[in-house]
């Protein structure tokens, strides 16, 4: 299976859970790999195209103050150079599969489904809808295209959600966390898992992808905290403006994923779990 894939951002966190998973024949960043693909430019003249049959599109600028600063620059790696990849694999016979995000909706309502209108309220936001705006018809619907909540993993030392909560309570550093901040946050490993599924078996088109918990950051600041048995005064509640009150973040991006799990027969890692593991993690 290994030599139909190719991971193209195989350096960023999915990239690399991606590769560690399926062990491509072929993956490639922008730099430092013996096929590299740049956004601003794409060509797959270096690329081995002939024995592919899909391609994970990991590679992205998702660093949201960064989105705000270049808008110009970030919305040709995000959306031109991302639609213009997908063009060239798609003329290959290669199927591509790409990323959008919960950043797609306004907040206000939560729990979105995969035809919920779109209203973005950051650049990044606004990048990622036009992206799923604009692939249908350049594949004709060939392609599939997933969108995110936040992803972490349950490895420590990889700074992720929990992780990076985890390392700062135990080392008696304070947590700031939003309290109107909801979202449904997804184990990478869970991704990786419900997306070779949904290859597996040929499904195409748009899938939200989040975790069955629908919670705040400082909701889950909180149980981490408790499951440290550290007391949850660490646990300072701050607005998410607060973050950087000239961003108009989303606040309840929380996604409605039962489509997907029914489709699949898929139950991902609750919040419980992953907190269980975590804390077992820094307990031991």
């Amino acid at each position: 299976m290994n030599e139909e894939f190719i991971v193209i951002g195989s350096n960023g966190f999915i990239g690399k859970h991606f590769c560690k998973a399926i062990n491509p024949k072929y993956h490639t960043s922008r730099k430092d790999t013996p096929y590299p693909i740049d956004l601003n430019n794409p060509s797959l003249d270096a690329i081995p195209t002939e024995s592919l049959r899909f391609a994970i599109i990991t590679a992205a600028c998702a660093n949201i103050p960064y989105c705000e600063m270049h808008p110009d620059e970030t919305h040709q790696t995000n959306v031109e150079g991302t639609l213009k990849l997908a063009e060239l694999l798609l003329e290959k016979g290669i199927f591509p599969i790409l990323f959008s995000s919960d950043y797609v909706f306004s907040g206000i309502e939560g729990n979105y489904l995969e035809d919920s209108p779109v209203c973005p309220t950051t650049v990044y936001g606004r990048q990622k809808a036009e992206l799923e705006n604009r692939i249908p018809p350049i594949s004709g619907g060939n392609h599939l295209m997933l969108r995110l909540s936040k992803i972490y993993s349950l490895e420590t030392g990889d700074g992720t959600l929990l992780d990076e909560m985890a390392n700062n309570l135990t080392n008696g550093l304070s947590v700031k966390a939003a309290t109107d901040q909801i979202f449904c946050p997804l184990v990478v490993d869970d991704l990786v898992a419900m997306t070779l599924k949904l290859l597996e078996n040929n499904h195409k088109g748009l899938f939200n992808l989040g975790g069955t918990d629908k919670i705040s950051r400082f909701q889950l600041a909180q149980k981490l905290a408790t499951s440290l048995n550290i007391s949850k005064e660490a646990i300072q509640p701050i607005q998410l403006n607060d973050l950087n009150p000239l961003i108009s973040r989303p606040q309840n991006t929380s996604l409605n994923s039962e489509k997907i799990f029914n489709l699949l027969g898929y139950t991902p890692t609750s919040i419980e779990q992953a907190i269980h593991t975590i804390s077992n993690h820094f307990q031991e």
